[in-house]
């Protein structure tokens, strides 16, 4: 899992500034959870918009 790997290299979470994605899609998002610690997530205002409109199994929400 991410976060494992995150205290491997011998940080932690909440060290993370930011989190940028390019967009939401369960394959790029799905886990985010693991990095709820991070300081800020940045994704556009369009694909947020989107992503919270289109329920389907691409933008499952319930993954982020």
């Amino acid at each position: 899992m991410i976060d494992d790997q995150i205290k491997e290299l011998g940080f932690n979470v909440s060290d993370i500034e930011y989190v940028i994605l390019s967009h939401l899609d369960g394959d790029h998002a799905g886990g985010l959870q693991l990095l709820k610690e991070a300081k800020a997530m940045i994704v556009s205002n369009e694909e947020y918009q989107k992503a919270n409109q289109n329920h389907s199994l691409r933008y499952n929400t319930a993954l982020w």
